[in-house]
């Protein structure tokens, strides 16, 4: 594990964890030794492989088991609303904490961790969203930074969408069964839990959205799709690398100096970094030939070579400029086009160390994103909806006669992003099994929004094609709760917790309650009202210990006073799911 001041940024954690070495006072350094170099040259080429799989990578360190796009937030802030990459087995970071320390309300300082804090507390703390007092630090599980193979290649959305649809179906067939199951059996919520889990992964065509992301532009009418293999933890591409005839890596030319890999010694020779972008080259060589997979050199080799270049630490991340040509729908292709350029070097296929090789947001992204204002939604559809969903959504931006990119499309700038995460225990997580549970993550932008200067109070409708394809994601067609901290939220008076994630809001504010009775970390109706608690009495159906009462007399989990914007006095549009 690893344990952060909860205002370093993710970036932070990931750069630190990268460049930790074993034998770095952690008293571990037996496990520092390589594997001895055998007498054959085949066994010499195994070696090599080996000693890259359980040493050479980990010289790079370790790093988070799954991380987000956006990796400049803070690592309290992104644990604390559930902020995720794309993983069915180690889920967003809320999933990977392991403890945190928080002050309260009262100015006691309390440490929780999942061994020994009551699990209803746990479960809240995982994702607080700031309610429950000032997080001061977590502790979070971290993982060696291993190779990790990545592929990606393009497809139509009707493809990819294909993908999905089968996968859901999966998924919903298994999910029948399990509630099938839980229904003519005594199972505890654990149980029911874990066999929900289970249809994350219980079918090949799950299991090939494991750690998949995709890239959907619109106005393109194209999707491109990245899927990434552990070469740590799955036998069958250990095999493939095993398998490699041993002319293959000294064809590389990437271990002519590898007589220091095969030591055990510490210091490498004078043009080590040279060697390790040899070895880089090599592996890849020897995977893609081996899988018939593309291949490119290594990430770092790129960076030193001027390829990609660093912005400053200080670098300004506020809007400074509004672009008029934003907001022009003629110039969508432009746009996406100048997008998808800026995404190559995040999808470019090869083998890299895990931090290297899971998509996060590269420079020429910031370059193009911190110039502009936006808005961004992102909806987490429930698994077994994801291939409808998609389905609806891939209708919305073609035209209706002609079947060509069209309607809808012409709403998007940059691309949608769209990841997998399994269901998660965290109360107020997206993916809580009373919310949406296993899901498909929608990640868009809005960029028309903001584009002209003389209209700065611009709504939201000003941008009618997205918005249609947010009223979707919305909609009891995908039935998508929305992601903590970003944009779509309903106007006060519009939210209603228990509609969102059942019961398992009312767990979260039994434990904020005794955190926090006095509600002092709870905002201003002017500024929402998600934490309000009107209509649930918490006196009567909070126990002392923070546990909700559901089976008392009266205390059922619903909110009063919903259904009407405080604003502006209408009905409030949407669906009730549970």
């Amino acid at each position: 594990t690893v344990k952060s001041d909860a205002g370093a940024t993710v970036r932070d954690v990931l750069d630190f964890l990268e460049n930790h070495r074993r034998g770095d006072g952690d008293g571990d350094d037996d496990d520092d030794e390589l594997l001895k170099q055998e007498s054959s040259d085949e066994t010499q080429s195994l070696d090599v492989l080996r000693s890259l799989r359980d040493k050479d990578v980990s010289s790079d360190g370790y790093t988070l088991p799954a991380f987000p796009w956006f990796v400049d937030q803070t690592i309290g802030g992104a644990v604390a609303t559930a902020t995720h990459g794309s993983s069915l087995r180690h889920g967003s970071l809320s999933s990977q904490l392991t403890a945190m320390t928080l002050v309260l309300a009262n100015g006691t300082v309390v440490a929780l961790d999942e061994e020994n804090t009551e699990p209803h507390v746990f479960r809240a703390a995982r994702t607080n969203l700031g309610r429950l007092g000032v997080v001061v630090d977590v502790t979070m599980r971290i993982v060696r930074n291993h190779p990790v193979r990545k592929t990606s290649f393009d497809l139509t959305p009707e493809a990819f969408v294909r993908k999905v649809e089968k996968a859901s179906a999966k998924f919903a067939e298994c999910e029948d069964i399990a509630m099938a199951i839980d229904s003519s059996e005594m199972t505890s919520d654990e149980q029911r839990t874990e066999r929900r889990r289970q249809c994350a992964t219980a079918s090949p065509e799950m299991r090939r959205l494991d750690e998949t992301q995709a890239f959907w532009f619109f106005p393109l009418g194209k999707v491109t799709e990245v899927s990434f293999s552990r070469l740590d933890d799955f036998e069958d591409d250990l095999s493939v690398l095993l398998g490699v005839e041993s002319h293959l890596v000294h064809e590389s030319g990437g271990y002519a100096n590898a007589a220091w890999n095969t030591t055990g010694d510490e210091s490498p020779p004078p043009d080590s970094q040279t060697t390790q972008d040899q070895r880089n080259n090599a592996i890849a060589s020897a995977t893609s030939r081996a899988s018939g997979a593309p291949h490119a050199s290594s990430l770092r080799g790129l960076e030193r070579r001027g390829v990609v270049a660093d912005q400053p630490r200080d670098a300004p991340r506020d809007v400074t400029e509004n672009i008029k040509a934003l907001g022009n729908d003629n110039l969508a292709r432009l746009f996406a086009k100048q997008w998808e350029r800026a995404s190559v070097v995040n999808v470019a296929s090869g083998v890299f160390p895990a931090r290297k090789s899971y998509l996060t947001m590269s420079e020429q992204q910031y370059d193009q994103h911190d110039q502009f204002g936006y808005d961004q939604y992102e909806t987490c559809v429930p698994m077994r909806l994801a291939g409808q969903c998609l389905a609806t959504i891939a209708r919305a931006t073609r035209d209706e006669n002609t079947g060509d990119v069209g309607a809808d499309a012409f709403g998007f700038r940059s691309q949608g992003l769209i990841r997998f995460v399994n269901e998660e225990s965290g109360y107020l997580a997206p993916t809580n099994g009373l919310a949406s549970g296993t899901c498909m993550y929608v990640n868009i932008e809005d960029f028309v929004r903001y584009a002209d200067d003389d209209d700065k109070d611009a709504s939201p409708d000003k941008n009618k094609s997205l918005q249609n394809i947010v009223s979707i994601l919305r909609s009891n067609t995908c039935r998508g709760r929305l992601h903590w901290g970003k944009a779509g939220w309903p106007s006060p008076g519009c939210f209603n917790g228990p509609n969102e994630f059942g019961k398992s809001w009312c767990h979260f504010q039994c434990v904020a309650f005794r955190m926090d009775p006095g509600d002092k970390f709870v905002p201003s109706d002017s500024v929402s009202d998600v934490f309000s608690s009107s209509g649930f009495d918490r006196e009567t159906c909070c126990g002392f210990d923070g546990t909700y009462l559901s089976e008392k007399q009266g205390c059922e989990c619903k909110q009063m006073n919903k259904g009407f914007d405080l604003i502006s006095g209408d009905a409030c549009p949407g669906e009730t799911w549970n």
